[in-house]
């Protein structure tokens, strides 16, 4: 993966994987995920921010937080989210040191 990431360029690439997003995970994507994302990416070139985080406890965090628990799917997706923003934070990182050899 490419960082940061292109919102147009990572949703064409959705497009030509053959995986349809509707109008709202699309929006969801370009106004959240993807802008969460490249956030994590801008810390580990910093070497600040909250990340890496843990899944788990950000799972837990969020229910402490909002007073709720998620189901089963929501839980999944956040532990990929986590992970995914990790991976940027550690991207960030390593660019970062490149730039700096």
């Amino acid at each position: 993966m490419n960082y940061p990431i292109n919102p147009d360029t990572y949703l064409a690439s959705v497009r030509e994987a053959g995986i349809n997003l509707s109008e709202q995970a699309e929006k969801y994507y370009r106004k959240m995920v993807i802008p969460l994302v490249n956030r994590a990416y801008r810390d580990g070139q910093k070497n600040t921010g909250a990340f890496p985080m843990d899944p788990d406890e950000s799972i837990e965090e969020f229910a402490q937080y909002t007073g709720r628990t998620l189901d089963d799917w929501s839980r999944d997706m956040m532990k990929l989210l986590t992970e995914w923003c990790n991976s940027a934070y550690a991207a960030g990182q390593q660019d970062a040191r490149g730039a700096q050899s």
